[in-house]
């Protein structure tokens, strides 16, 4: 393991500046015996301290238990005459500095906690979210919504600037690495409640010293149920923090602190992926807006024609079945490592299926490569411009069921499929779908893909910025770009990742997503191999390879084209568990029935708004269950509404929220309503003629 670095880097007088006219709270008296100059008392609450939490780990956690009682490999407590201190055991350093004659330590503890809001050495997350209004052109329907709480919050008062929360409240906390555990316990003593916590420390040894002065049993008490993560040594699975920031949908997009004691590979590495799952929380949301839309497209592109029989005959061939076909598959993506793979292409074009993802096909064919098929998944009303001018004839489209019709009139042949998480692709219940299929069109190109091919290529799919290179490939849609030469010209919320090749590669929270919606679909669907040829991220589950390292062998491509083809039919029993008719009779009453109930909390606080946010959010997760096609329309725009209730309340001077969450409830309630309305009104327009 490498050494933690000692707190020397720290400057002592930034750790004791405090919030102008800020009184922090008191510390119990653990502290005031920790401070006081009897050693024998200390000793004896500190090892007491230690007991009750072996007793306490041995009973809930065994297996961390197991390990606290190995004896120490690194790291020991040192108390001496100069205050307590840790001591690294192989080579006597210190972890925490001396100022006139005594450890800091303690006092260090104490001011990092006094006020960890404003305190320098923390990060404040917010995602940059303010009060402001959604557009009425964009979002008609959700802005009414979310503009509405906007407008019945000016009554109760909003700061201009900041926020105000209870003194003996924290939000989301995140503590990567616990330097003895004195901080965590500082924290644990001056507030009250702490809504959630997460928590790494890589070194056991370190993990073992904080049981003599944190109050772990007393610590899971004051956070709130279920929303304590503590990790020691690894995080054993990433998807573990997925779940955190899943379960603190709203609360941790806004507020999240965190603290890193000290800087070593291990914490940085879990530090990105925190701030990974945390970027990803905050995107892909949707509204019921966007999701009308999708509908509306999708009911257009599934038109049918009622035969003698009474069966039901779609204009477009649909998605329903999967086999492997003896062809590898290459995914082209219109990332910049495209532009040195397209020699790549053009010479294996008939030893593999080219799957054009998006706007990579203008390069394609600029390059002389017509690819088989081309994917598209947005719901967009301009995304046919994307195609002016460019020779499609011989290229078959394959694209989302909520891909807006004008598109589809440009190919000579379109097959349609379910986008998994849109609200489209619940309609009439199909038989298959893509999973993973977002955030971009690459991850739907992906899913069949890895679903179908004997093996899988990926040009140009790098999942994140190059540094030194442009965001697209050259002569793309969207025109020559500026290189991003250094670190400071990429998108501000980016992070670095690890790079499939030798350049320097930064994701956002789109890259993120997508790149572990990649991984995930790998996972699940197993090709026999999996070559990653471009410079972009590391796509984990594939191999990093170049052109020159590997040859395809020759296959009989017009087969397997239409193998694949095979795959998708326009027969509605063929392609859907549901008939046609029974998806225009759900109006949602029962779904809206339990909605009502999962916002019925009686809020008047705002520790209690924290508690009911997590509530809310969780029940519409559950309310998935009822019906996915009413869920997933409607969840983005009630978290748009969820956040914004919380933005307001958290602006207003008081902790008594009471009556504001009352007229936000009545706004919520009245615009369920409309909602309702306007989605059974659009859907009755394509209701199958009864006769």
């Amino acid at each position: 393991m490498n050494d933690i670095h000692s707190l020397e880097t720290l400057n002592i007088d930034d750790l004791i500046k405090i919030q102008e006219n800020y009184t922090p709270n008191e510390l119990g008296d653990f502290f005031t015996i920790l401070c006081s100059n009897d050693s024998s008392k200390i000793e004896q609450t500190i090892q007491q301290r230690m007991i009750d939490n072996f007793t306490f780990f041995e009973s809930n956690f065994p297996q961390l238990y197991a390990g606290l009682c190995q004896s120490p490999q690194e790291y020991n407590l040192l108390f001496d005459e100069k205050g307590l201190n840790i001591i690294n055991i192989r080579n006597q350093a210190l972890m925490f500095p001396e100022v006139d004659g005594q450890y800091t330590m303690v006092s260090g503890a104490m001011h990092l906690t006094e006020n960890p809001l404003t305190h320098p050495q923390w990060t404040l997350y917010t995602n940059d979210l303010k009060i402001s209004y959604l557009s009425k052109k964009q979002f008609p329907m959700t802005s009414k919504l979310y503009n509405s709480i906007c407008y019945a919050a000016i009554p109760f008062g909003i700061l201009k600037e900041g926020m105000h929360l209870p003194n003996d409240f924290l939000p989301t906390v995140t503590l990567l690495g616990l330097g003895g555990g004195l901080v965590l316990e500082a924290l644990r003593e001056r507030y009250t409640k702490i809504h959630a916590l997460l928590i790494f420390e890589e070194s056991l040894d370190l993990f073992r010293i904080s049981c003599y002065f944190v109050d772990y049993p007393a610590l899971f008490e004051q956070v709130n149920n279920r929303s304590c993560f503590l990790f020691v040594e690894s995080l054993m699975k990433a998807t573990y923090i997925t779940t955190f920031f899943d379960n603190k949908k709203i609360t941790a997009n806004y507020l999240r602190l965190e603290l890193m004691l000290y800087d070593t590979p291990k914490l940085k590495a879990v530090q990105n992926v925190i701030n990974g799952a945390y970027a990803k929380n905050a995107r892909g949301w949707g509204t019921f807006d966007d999701e009308l839309t999708g509908i509306e497209n999708a009911l257009k592109n599934m038109e049918y024609t009622k035969t003698s029989k009474g069966h039901f005959t779609l204009k477009h061939p649909f998605f329903f079945n999967t086999k492997r076909i003896n062809a590898p598959i290459c995914v082209v993506g219109n990332g910049p490592s495209l532009n040195n793979l397209l020699p790549f292409i053009k010479e294996n074009a008939q030893k593999m299926i080219i799957f054009s993802c998006g706007t990579a096909i203008k390069p394609l064919l600029n390059y002389g490569i017509k690819p088989d098929f081309q994917f598209e998944i947005e719901r967009t009303d301009y995304l046919h411009t994307a195609f002016d001018g460019l020779e499609l004839s011989g290229i078959t489209l394959i694209c989302a069921n909520l891909v807006d019709s004008k598109v589809l009139e440009l190919f000579d042949e379109a097959l349609i499929f379910s986008r998994d998480g849109s609200c489209a692709a619940e309609i009439h219940a199909p038989k298959n779908r893509l999973l993973g299929a977002s955030p971009f069109v690459g991850n739907a190109a992906t899913s069949l893909a890895a679903m179908v091919g004997s093996d899988v290529l990926f040009c140009g799919v790098d999942c994140g910025y190059i540094l030194g290179a442009t965001k697209h490939a050259e002569g793309s849609f969207y025109g020559a770009e500026q290189s991003y030469n250094e670190e400071k010209e990429l998108p501000k919320d980016s992070f670095r990742v690890k790079p499939n090749k030798d350049k320097i590669v930064f994701a956002d929270s789109l890259f993120f997503n997508s790149k572990d919606n990649i991984e995930g679909i790998l996972k699940i669907f197993r090709p026999n191999t999996v070559l990653n040829l471009g410079e972009g991220a590391y796509i984990e589950g594939a191999l990093s390879v170049n052109a020159d390292n590997f040859s395809l062998k020759k296959i009989d491509k017009k087969v397997a084209i239409k193998r694949l083809k095979r795959f998708f039919s326009k027969q509605s029993e063929q392609a859907f568990h549901n008939p046609i008719e029974q998806f225009f009779e759900d109006k949602g009453d029962v779904f809206f029935s339990v909605l009502e109930k999962i916002f019925d909390e009686k809020v008047d606080t705002k520790q209690e708004l924290f508690t009911f946010l997590d509530n809310a959010s969780l029940g519409l997760m559950y309310a998935k269950n009822i019906s996915p096609y009413w869920s997933t329309l409607m969840s983005g725009s009630i978290m748009f509404y969820l956040q914004i209730v919380m933005l307001c309340a958290l602006a207003m001077p008081t902790n008594d929220i009471a009556d504001f969450m009352t007229q936000a409830k009545i706004i919520f309630k009245r615009e369920l309503k409309n909602f309702q309305k306007k989605h059974n009104t659009l859907i009755a327009r394509y209701q199958p003629n009864k006769n």
